[in-house]
């Protein structure tokens, strides 16, 4: 394997930095700083996605190693596909196709990039930095709670648009991002950093720690978001088994839960986290509970379903599910719906559609298998990040930004966290099991 020159790793670094900045504050440019360019914002990583990779394959940091080639054969077939669409089919928009393609197969790439680049300290600057950043959101998130819907600190990405409503008169507050969503997959990252600070070999500072918890149990309360909740289930499913497959971690576990009950109690009587569990009991009820979620669950799976039978074989076409798409065509409206796999199969069509969903779930598979691999000699981190990152690979609404730019990011973090594992135990063991195999 290619030995990636020490100038290049650091430049890629700084690029990651820079796409995790924009990540962070691409919200805040859209709704509050240039809300005239919100649609051009959505694309503001684009450029550094681009440099990276370029940066990438010049220097040997992205290699084809198995998920790769089968994104560059999916791609091969999609730029087929594509211009098939725009010559036999409806589509009519090469910019809509090019939005199309850039949705599939941009970003993708740098999980594996990061993979390969980030050293031990560039993880553990990264955890810390998500933790520090949990108060100053969450307090933000408090502030857009405690204010009316129709304040200009609740505006939402796009002329006249505002947050998703709660219950009770509030709304569902987004902090820095442009909806709901993006608080949702960043807590769920930052949970998982979180706890993976907690197993550190270089300890984290404490009291940035009990801000964390504190930070998290307010976003919690204050959010409205069943999502949220649901998206910390995997996470601490992962630490549990992260705990059985090396019971020697049970003194950092003990620490781990000590803390957190500790900081909980205290936060916990605050008035602004029982006005925020009150909304959300009365969200809870008014949205028919667990039953009504469930019948939501069941709703999209027979949507799924029924789009692999309804889709015409060669699709509706490339990036006309997505809300930028119809927007390029003077629209802006999810044309095939807000689930991802009805999306990509009425876009282009069962064969490649379910084949490009397939990736995905092998993707997820073999993080699975990298990230026991790395808990198994005690490097926690990758399994907690492949617990908050695994359903939005699977089946997350790539066509929005945001939600994929998390995907990305918290996959690299758990294929880095993998490579460094594998690396510090080849050290002292000719063999390395379950080696992660993304080169």
């Amino acid at each position: 394997m290619r030995v990636i020159n020490e100038l290049d790793r650091c430049r890629l670094v700084g690029l990651f930095w820079i796409y995790l900045g924009l990540l962070l504050v691409e919200g805040v440019l859209r709704k509050w700083l240039l809300p005239e360019w919100s649609d051009v914002l959505l694309i503001v990583r684009d450029p550094v996605a681009l440099a990276i990779i370029g940066l990438g394959f010049r220097s040997g940091a992205l290699t084809l190693g198995r998920p790769m080639r089968g994104l560059t054969a999916l791609w091969v077939c999609f730029v087929a596909l594509g211009a098939l669409q725009i010559v036999f089919g409806d589509l009519g928009s090469v910019t809509v196709l090019g939005y199309g393609l850039r949705t599939y197969f941009l970003h993708p790439p740098l999980m594996f990039i990061m993979g390969r680049v980030f050293e031990p300290r560039d993880l553990r600057r990264a955890t810390i930095a998500i933790v520090v950043l949990m108060l100053p959101i969450a307090l933000l998130m408090v502030e857009q709670f405690r204010s009316a819907p129709s304040s200009w600190i609740n505006r939402g990405a796009g002329e006249g648009r505002l947050q998703i409503s709660s219950a009770m008169g509030r709304i569902r507050p987004a902090g820095p991002f442009s909806f709901i969503s993006g608080s949702v997959l960043y807590y769920a990252l930052a949970f998982a950093c979180l706890l993976g600070s907690h197993f550190e070999r270089d300890r984290v500072p404490t009291a940035v720690l009990w801000t964390g918890w504190a930070a998290l149990i307010l976003a919690t309360a204050v959010s409205g978001s069943r999502a949220l909740l649901f998206a910390f289930v995997p996470i601490g499913i992962a630490a549990g088994a992260a705990y059985l497959m090396r019971p020697q971690l049970s003194g950092a576990m003990v620490r781990t839960v000590g803390t957190a009950m500790f900081v909980v109690s205290i936060v916990w009587v605050s008035s602004v986290v029982q006005e925020g569990v009150e909304v959300f009991s009365a969200r809870l009820r008014n949205s028919g509970g667990v039953t009504m979620l469930l019948e939501r669950i069941r709703g999209t799976v027979d949507m799924s379903v029924s789009a692999w039978s309804s889709a015409p074989i060669m699709g509706a076409g490339l990036g006309l599910g997505t809300n930028a798409g119809t927007a390029l065509l003077g629209s802006r409206v999810f044309k095939f719906g807000e689930d991802e796999w009805s999306r990509v199969v009425f876009e282009a069509g069962p064969p490649l559609g379910i084949a490009y969903l397939l990736w995905r779930a092998w993707l997820v598979w073999l993080l699975m298998k990298a990230a026991v691999g790395a808990a198994r000699w005690g490097h926690v981190l990758p399994i907690l990040c492949f617990g908050a990152c695994a359903a939005n690979l699977l089946s997350g609404q790539w066509g929005q930004t945001s939600i994929q730019g998390f995907a990305i990011w918290t996959a690299g973090m758990c294929i880095a966290g993998s490579r460094v594992a594998a690396v510090d135990v080849s050290r002292t063991l000719p063999v390395v099991l379950n080696k992660p195999r993304f080169a």
